[in-house]
């Protein structure tokens, strides 16, 4: 074989293997990177749904302590909505938030059901402690 013909093989076949090379190596990083955005994807959309979850607990939670003042409610029915998002946070939440969500919605539910032992403002927090 021609010399000159074996130098033209060999660099086509380094370019080639250059080539190929070059293509798994870009696959698997783009792989890699998608997979990185995906997992940040999903992330933050857990953070975003805790967050939605909790700010219309506290949104109901402030309600019905508000409504307390002025009427009690009527049948325990109307609890269902605050009953409902105190479940969908004992799914998706830890023990501890479960627990001081917990506290908060009996301190809403004793407001609107036992008026003799309604919780002044500045003893809220006392109150969650002894409900421990």
């Amino acid at each position: 074989m021609d010399q000159s013909i074996l130098i033209a093989l060999i660099g086509v076949g380094s370019a080639l293997t250059g080539t190929i090379t070059g293509g798994v190596i870009s696959h698997y990083a783009n792989k890699t990177i998608k997979q990185i955005e995906w997992q940040q994807s999903v992330k933050s959309k857990k953070i975003e749904s805790k967050t939605n979850l909790y700010a219309v607990f506290l949104r109901e939670v402030t309600d019905l302590q508000i409504d307390s003042r002025d009427s009690k409610i009527n049948s325990l029915s109307e609890l269902k909505t605050l009953t409902g998002l105190l479940m969908q946070i004992e799914l998706i939440s830890s023990t501890s938030v479960h627990e001081n969500v917990a506290q908060l919605a009996y301190i809403v539910i004793d407001s609107h059901i036992i008026e003799e032992q309604k919780v002044p403002e500045d003893k809220v927090i006392p109150y969650i402690e002894s409900r421990k």
